[in-house]
């Protein structure tokens, strides 16, 4: 008897996750995870809400996990009101980045390292207190984060081209993270002449022959980047979750995506960095 007992219970428990499953069009994420591994794009369309979305990020991810690693942050997404319009949302969305998808400055990455290559300019903050989780004004945020990495996104939509897309389409897929290029760390300070400085950081994108293909300033990113922070921990809470020290927060587009079609060198030079007068990341792209 108690054997039943216990089977019934584990149904029981598992009866949620059954559910969630099926409500999450098993069917799109089976054609997800095929295609993301095999570079081609996902034939099927998402059309499912918010709630679904989450849940087919979630089983995405924990494929994703078993070659990419553990996750070490978080990535931002529709962090400015022209591009929450195009998705229909009002709000940023997000994904979540796992150590395998981060390279360092200087990498070499293959043209076709993803569906439908992409680059743009972005930063990262490193969290360095758990204290921002209770952090009430920008400058108890400011003073929960320890470092600024300039970043180059190497996002992938991985949609065929002409389908819609949505802030569901975009979160089930786990925000478009696919790979990202690390600068160097860069300690931040907690006083008010950083916060201002955070907001007036420009970047220029620049190929191999010395071309600007993208630049834009940082408060592209809800017009300051403690913004997007506040969002994101507030957004973490609304879940249950929190942010722990050592997370890195991709805090989304400064500059336009602009699609890598053949090999080159890029670089992102930063202008304004507070402590720096600038900053660089590097990455060739290779046949």
């Amino acid at each position: 008897m108690k054997k039943y007992i216990r089977l019934i219970i584990t149904l029981l428990v598992m009866l949620p996750c059954i559910t969630t499953f099926a409500q999450d069009s098993p069917e799109f994420l089976a054609a997800l995870i095929k295609n993301f591994d095999q570079k081609t794009t996902v034939p099927l369309s998402f059309k499912q809400d918010m709630a679904e979305a989450l849940s087919v990020q979630e089983q995405f991810l924990a494929h994703l996990s078993r070659t990419m690693g553990k996750p070490v942050g978080y990535k931002a997404a529709l962090t400015n009101p022209g591009a929450q319009t195009k998705f229909g949302v009002d709000t940023p969305v997000y994904g979540v980045l796992l150590e395998k998808m981060l390279v360092p400055s200087g990498s070499k990455l293959p043209v076709h390292f993803g569906t439908l290559p992409l680059m743009e300019g972005d930063l990262i903050v490193r969290v360095g207190s758990e204290d921002i989780n209770e952090a009430t004004s920008p400058e108890s945020l400011l003073a929960g984060l320890d470092a600024i990495i300039p970043f180059l996104e190497l996002p992938d939509l991985v949609f065929k081209k002409g389908t819609s897309l949505s802030g569901p389409a975009l979160v089930a897929v786990n925000a478009g993270a696919r790979l990202g290029v690390l600068g160097n760390v860069i300690p931040l300070t907690a006083d008010a002449s950083t916060m201002a400085a955070l907001g007036k950081i420009r970047l220029e994108m620049t190929d191999s022959t010395g071309t600007v293909v993208g630049h834009g300033y940082a408060n592209a990113l809800m017009t300051h980047p403690i913004k997007v922070v506040e969002a994101l921990r507030d957004h973490l809470l609304s879940q249950g979750s929190k942010l722990k020290k050592g997370d890195l927060i991709s805090l989304g587009s400064i500059t336009a995506m602009v699609p890598v079609r053949k090999p080159d060198t890029i670089k992102l030079t930063y202008f304004g960095i507070p402590g720096v007068e600038t900053a660089e990341v590097t990455v060739e792209f290779v046949p």
